[in-house]
């Protein structure tokens, strides 16, 4: 059985091709508005675009809708908000499942990537769609002008 954090390298890796290195990390937690948001992996691009990652290990719909839902709740903070789970749970499912799954991020804007922690292929099933400019002071980067603040990978 895969374990959640043997994902975490390999995600890591996908978005520090989109991200600057230095600044992709995991399990961040930052506090703003007297709020702490916490991101399975986080990076930010050299635009100060935020990226967040939220995983899971199974598909159940339980999970896939606990993880959806911690995903949106990430997008107020970010520009780019991702699901990610294991390509071996996902070649498991239907291919009206995943149908189902690959349309509802397409409607929330989420992207959704699958996993081999085999051989570290992270595969981008679905682009993360960047939210909207115009959101008020709840994204990450409107509050934080230095991206320097944030903490990079352990």
């Amino acid at each position: 059985m895969v374990l959640e954090k043997e994902m975490y390298p390999h995600v890591e890796n996908f978005l520090k091709d989109k991200c600057i290195p230095e600044y992709v990390g995991r399990e961040q937690t930052v506090s703003l508005f007297g709020n702490n948001i916490r991101a399975d992996i986080c990076g930010i691009d050299s635009a100060k675009n935020v990226y967040l990652a939220e995983g899971k290990v199974s598909f159940n719909r339980r999970n896939f809708d606990e993880c959806k839902m911690q995903a949106k709740s990430l997008q107020r903070f970010a520009d780019y908000a991702y699901l990610f789970f294991p390509e071996k749970n996902w070649e498991r499912l239907s291919e009206s499942n995943k149908n189902g799954m690959k349309k509802e991020c397409e409607d929330e804007g989420l992207g959704l990537l699958i996993v081999n922690t085999v051989d570290g292929r992270v595969e981008e099933v679905i682009s993360s769609q960047k939210n909207n400019p115009d959101r008020k002071s709840t994204r990450l980067n409107s509050s934080h002008t230095d991206i320097s603040r944030m903490p990079s990978s352990a």
